[in-house]
């Protein structure tokens, strides 16, 4: 409004000056709907990581450790002497710690994406609470039920 002001008070030509304005106006538009769209694309990233990826590669590598702990033990059982010169059968991760690690992962994650999320799309970390009450549980149910699908899977080659 300015510049149409300025324009007006010194006799110029303000057709060109709207013109100008009016693309100025265009342009801004597309790119507010070019940024909208890229920022939508990172939310959408953020929580496929947080609720599917992250709780599925927790229970995936509980379920590899139980594995390599089981092959550790029947090779040292069934070898006379020793072969290698680490112990593979001696367990240094309980089980339990680890499914109690991997869940207080998952949570974290899952906090720490909904605040981003929330940075993101209002501009204000504060406003995560309300995505974190929809990111931990289902979070937490994806890590759960993943453990026990690979548990089911790969419990036949422990």
């Amino acid at each position: 409004m300015d510049m149409i002001l300025v324009g007006l008070r010194s006799g110029g030509k303000i057709s060109d000056l709207i013109d100008k304005i009016v693309d100025n106006v265009k342009q801004a538009s597309f790119l507010k709907k070019e940024l909208i769209a890229s920022v939508t694309s990172y939310i959408i990233f953020i929580s496929i990581i947080a609720i599917i990826i992250s709780p599925t590669l927790f229970a995936l590598s509980f379920n590899l450790m139980q594995i390599i702990q089981s092959l550790g033990e029947k090779l040292v059982t069934t070898s006379s002497y020793n072969v290698l010169p680490f112990n593979l059968g001696y367990k240094s991760i309980k089980p339990e710690d680890f499914v109690l690690f991997s869940k207080i992962c998952v949570i974290i994650i899952s906090v720490i994406s909904s605040m981003i999320i929330a940075d993101l799309r209002e501009g204000s970390i504060k406003a995560g609470l309300k995505y974190v009450f929809i990111f931990v549980p289902v979070a937490y149910l994806t890590y759960v039920g993943m453990l026990g699908v690979f548990t089911g899977i790969f419990g036949v080659l422990i």
